[in-house]
C-alpha cells in the first residue's frame, strides 16, 4: 500500500483531491495536512510516495517545502494541486522540483487520468500548464534564433571590431588594431549597433557575450 500526503488549507480541496486519488489508485493510504507545519511533521515521521500540495498556506509557502522534499526524499514525487496557473507559480514550482502541476478546475475524469499516469512515469501536467511551458520555450527559441540571425549579419571585420569592443578598446585603439582610420572604425561600430539593434558599446558587448560570439 502506498502512502500519499495531501496538503491544502481548504477542506473542500482536501475532500476533492482525496476522491480523485481513491478513484485513480488502488491500495492507498491518504493523510491530510492543512498547514505547512503539519505537513513537515508527517513527512518527517513516515515515507510518502506522493505529496500533493497547494502552494499557499497560512503559515508559509509551499515552494520551499518542495525543494526540501526533493533534496531529502528524492523518491517522493511532489505534485502541485491548485487553481492558479500564473507563469511565476508554475515555473517556480517546477524549478523547486515539482514532478507535476495540476489545475483543480479540470473535470473530475481528467484529474483522475492525470493521477493514473504517475505510476507509468508520466508527469501530470494540466493542458493549460503544458501550453504555458511550450509557449515559454518557443518564445525563448525564437529570441535566440533572432539574435543568431543578427550575429550572422555581421561581417568578419565587424566581428573583429566587436571582439575588441568587448575587451574595452576605444575607437582609436580599435582603429590601430585593425589598421584603419578612426573614422572607419566609427563606421564599423555604427553598422554593428544597427545590425544588433543596440545603442551602446555595453549593450553590444552583452548581446555578443550572450550569443557566444565573444568571451
Amino acid at each position: 500500500m502506498q502512502r500519499i500526503l495531501i496538503m491544502d488549507s481548504c477542506d473542500s480541496n482536501l475532500s476533492h483531491i482525496s476522491e480523485i486519488l481513491k478513484a485513480a489508485l488502488e491500495n492507498v493510504e491518504l493523510i491530510q495536512a492543512k498547514t505547512l507545519l503539519d505537513g513537515v511533521k508527517n513527512i518527517s515521521n513516515q515515507y510518502f510516495s506522493l505529496v500533493l500540495l497547494n502552494l499557499n498556506f497560512p503559515d508559509g509557502s509551499g515552494f520551499k517545502l518542495i525543494g526540501e522534499i526533493k533534496s531529502n526524499y528524492p523518491q517522493t514525487h511532489c505534485i502541485v494541486t491548485t487553481l492558479f496557473s500564473d507563469h511565476n507559480n508554475i515555473f517556480s514550482a517546477l524549478s523547486a522540483g515539482a514532478y507535476g502541476y495540476i489545475l483543480l478546475n479540470e473535470s473530475f475524469q481528467h484529474l483522475v487520468e492525470h493521477v493514473q499516469g504517475i505510476p507509468r512515469g508520466v508527469p501530470p501536467l494540466s493542458p493549460t500548464v503544458a501550453r504555458i511551458i511550450i509557449k515559454y520555450f518557443k518564445s525563448r527559441s525564437e529570441i535566440k534564433d533572432h539574435e543568431n540571425t543578427e550575429i550572422c549579419m555581421l561581417t568578419r571585420r565587424e566581428r573583429d571590431v566587436l571582439q575588441l569592443l568587448s575587451e574595452g578598446c576605444s575607437r582609436k585603439k580599435i582603429a590601430t588594431n585593425i589598421n584603419v582610420s578612426v573614422h572607419t572604425a566609427a563606421d564599423y561600430l555604427k553598422s554593428i549597433y544597427r545590425k544588433l539593434d543596440v545603442s551602446s558599446s555595453a549593450e553590444a558587448t552583452r548581446k555578443a557575450i550572450k550569443t557566444g560570439l565573444v568571451q
